[in-house]
């Protein structure tokens, strides 16, 4: 009823435009091959473990599951990255955001580098935290996972870079699809003689072959030197130092403001 009232204009508005069916197909299209990169690489995360299942065992595999469980917690930076990322890689100029793309690798290598080398040495102990003592034999994939895990990281910015900026969700789903086969390919391999470190192994190669193929297209279709996307400036470790500055400012911020309004709160009696 509200729409009925007060909307009448905007309702006059779609009935007089009628819709743009070559722009409808484009969106479609283009929705649903983004939606095709996404399903298979959601496949190519977890094949590992149903050939696992398949060939060692639901034991095997619960012994494996714990591995990757602590492996990806090494991807939230990542994550984090992508998301704060997403609207400015889409919406710059192409130069800008290549420029914005190689940084935000830059600094993923640089934490989840170093994440993943505090998880392989503490990775032992987290599981048996974790899990209990039962799954020990985590132990090696863990450690075979959290280099696969750190490769694999950077993958979703330059994905990013490849769908929103370039507009090309099919280089997406060619990459994905190469992961997916290679995956396969190398859990057939290696699964059966060498079992749940076998699966860490298919898994980081294939982590290896889609992220070495992105940044392969990256660098031709950018012109970017390669030493952008790995080397470490100044600037970036100087960031990290301003935003612990800025996170303790804002603490010691809110710390005024509480004692502030404790202050002024009226004494109980």
């Amino acid at each position: 009823m509200p729409l009925a009232l007060w909307g009448r204009s905007c309702l006059a508005g779609a009935v007089s435009h009628l819709p743009d069916r070559k722009l409808m197909k484009a969106m479609f299209t283009f929705t649903g091959v983004t939606g095709v990169a996404s399903v298979i690489g959601l496949v190519h995360s977890r094949v590992d473990q149903l050939l696992v299942i398949e060939l060692q065992g639901k034991e095997a595999a619960g012994i494996y599951s714990s591995a990757i469980a602590v492996a990806q917690l090494l991807l939230l930076f990542s994550a984090s990255v992508t998301t704060a990322a997403f609207a400015r890689v889409g919406s710059a100029a192409r130069d800008e955001a290549a420029a914005l793309t190689a940084t935000a690798v830059r600094h993923t290598v640089l934490v989840v580098m170093g994440g993943g080398l505090m998880a392989a040495l503490a990775g032992p102990f987290i599981i048996e935290v974790l899990f209990g003592r039962a799954y020990g034999e985590a132990s090696a994939p863990l450690r075979i996972l959290c280099i696969g895990t750190a490769v694999h990281a950077p993958l979703t910015l330059l994905t990013l870079y490849f769908v929103n900026q370039l507009g090309r969700p099919q280089i997406a789903v060619g990459i994905a699809l190469a992961g997916l086969a290679a995956s396969v390919v190398a859990g057939l391999l290696l699964i059966p003689p060498f079992g749940t470190v076998g699966a860490a192994w298919a898994t980081t190669l294939s982590y290896a072959l889609v992220t070495g193929t992105a940044l392969l297209i990256f660098l031709r279709r950018t012109h970017l030197p390669a030493s952008q996307l790995w080397r470490v400036r100044r600037s970036d470790v100087a960031a990290y130092f301003e935003l612990a500055g800025t996170l303790l400012q804002d603490a010691r911020r809110v710390g005024r403001r509480a004692r502030a309004a404790l202050k002024k709160a009226p004494a109980q009696p």
